[in-house]
């Protein structure tokens, strides 16, 4: 029997494909700071589920189903994430300090 992802899950993927279309100009122009939030948020779910998956390589403790589900948030989120570390030196960080 296959499970169903959890509401969690869609979530995420969800969070993946706007920041995916948003790098890609589909969602038309978005203000910098929205986009820097789902870009950082895709970076941060994407990191994790694929330091969860090396881990995994070497101590094998996730069920197969959750390392399926992992894989499904780094292929939602890999977009946004390239985008983030490419356009690092771009970003004007001095908009979020007080």
């Amino acid at each position: 029997m296959v499970k169903t992802f959890k509401p969690f899950d869609y979530v995420i993927i969800a969070l993946g494909l706007i920041g995916t279309l948003n790098v890609f100009g589909a969602l038309g122009k978005m203000p910098q700071p929205i986009t820097v939030m789902l870009a950082v948020l895709s970076s941060m779910i994407c990191c994790f589920s694929i330091a969860l998956l090396a881990l995994n390589r070497f101590v094998r403790h996730i069920d197969p189903r959750y390392q399926r589900r992992l894989r499904y948030h780094v292929f939602a989120n890999l977009i946004p994430t390239i985008y983030l570390i490419t356009h690092l030196t771009e970003t004007p960080w001095e908009r979020f300090h007080p």
